[in-house]
């Protein structure tokens, strides 16, 4: 799983069947939509991913344009009865088990350890968690990369540090306005800001709610990015301003299409270097 997100996410509703669709439009029915899964575009590869009605992940591969998804590997991701995610493991194009990929142990329902065997082609490696006063830190045993997460008195996370590389460290600082994130700034003197609409993100699911499991869908431990996708945005993400030490850099761009509910249905961002990103999304009918 790459770094995917995703930050400027846009979407499009692909009903699944004519109940769905019928539903959708009779103003006089109200239903409730959960996402179901994500396509995204962009430089020639499809990124596509599957969600539980809970809001956690299936399954996601990536394939490159003219490739049939049905012929492509993909991830399997698998989770205890608190929504903890156990393991992600790969899967042949047949549905045939290859091997483990990432394996997520916990302690009284807080994550101490990932397991992550990467290609199949080294050891595995594993990275220690500990947790202390609105802080968990994190270490990889084999290579003695470190990070932590901070946190404030709500939950909500506020500072990342991760190492990168031997001697580079990365720290990303967040702003709110309520729940909603504002801002987020690197210790380089970067600085993101967001505007956005009113209206729901799908894919803000756990961002606040369950942030490790969030770090642990959207990111590696080392790169904590925030820069491609916008799952922790609860409302949809119009504009990021980009800046370094006061100079603007430029400006990304989301356009988007809603359904009758509001959400997203498809949307198109174009990136600060001119480069486009495609995205749509599907919906359960929750129960």
């Amino acid at each position: 799983m790459k770094k995917i997100f995703l930050f400027v996410l846009t979407l499009t509703l692909m009903n699944c069947s004519e109940d769905d669709s019928n539903v959708n439009e009779d103003p006089e029915q109200e239903v409730s939509l959960n996402i179901s899964k994500l396509t995204q575009t962009n430089n020639g590869g499809t990124f596509i991913r599957y969600y539980n009605e809970d809001g956690t992940v299936i399954r996601d591969l990536r394939m490159n344009e003219g490739e049939n998804e049905n012929e492509k590997p993909y991830s399997v991701y698998t989770y205890d009865t608190q929504q903890n995610l156990q393991s992600i493991k790969f899967f042949s194009a047949n549905d045939e088990f290859i091997r483990d990929h990432r394996v997520y142990e916990y302690s009284n329902n807080q994550l101490t350890k990932i397991i992550d065997y990467g290609d199949g082609t080294h050891d595995p490696y594993h990275t220690n968690f500990s947790y202390g006063d609105n802080r968990v830190d994190f270490e990889e045993i084999e290579t003695g990369k470190s990070g932590y997460l901070k946190f404030n008195n709500q939950g909500k996370i506020i500072e990342t540090n991760h190492q990168s590389g031997p001697d580079f460290f990365t720290k990303n600082f967040i702003e709110y306005d309520n729940d909603q994130v504002v801002e987020i700034s690197k210790s380089d003197g970067t600085l993101y800001s967001f505007q956005t609409d009113n209206t729901q993100n799908p894919l803000f699911q756990f961002f606040i709610d369950k942030p490790i499991q969030y770090m642990l869908t959207e990111h590696y431990t080392y790169d904590l990015d925030f820069t491609f996708g916008t799952s922790y945005s609860v409302n949809n993400v119009l504009e990021i301003s980009e800046s370094v030490n006061n100079t603007h850099l430029g400006t990304e761009t989301t356009i988007f299409e809603y359904n009758n509910q509001n959400l997203p249905v498809n949307s198109v961002t174009t990136r600060v270097n001119g480069s486009i990103i495609e995205r749509t999304f599907e919906y359960h009918i929750a129960e």
